[in-house]
């Protein structure tokens, strides 16, 4: 069995995938909100077309990302 953690990353990867933006190639975002995610870990909300983001917000174990001015 796998530790913790992995229900963690099991957790991310679940909520980029019930996100209306990853519903089909082609189909655009119905508003803005569409292309983000809460992390499980940290609380906080993750932009998916920001591949930075996404891969900070997948590891394991990690604080807040600090945003760019």
């Amino acid at each position: 069995m796998r530790g913790d953690h992995f229900s963690s990353r099991k957790s991310c990867s679940e909520a980029r995938r019930r996100s209306s933006c990853h519903a089909g190639a082609g189909d655009p975002p119905k508003n803005e909100g569409d292309h983000f995610y809460i992390c499980p870990i940290c609380a906080q909300p993750v932009d998916m077309r920001d591949l930075r983001q996404v891969i900070w917000h997948d590891k394991p174990v990690h604080d807040r990302l600090e945003m760019d001015a």
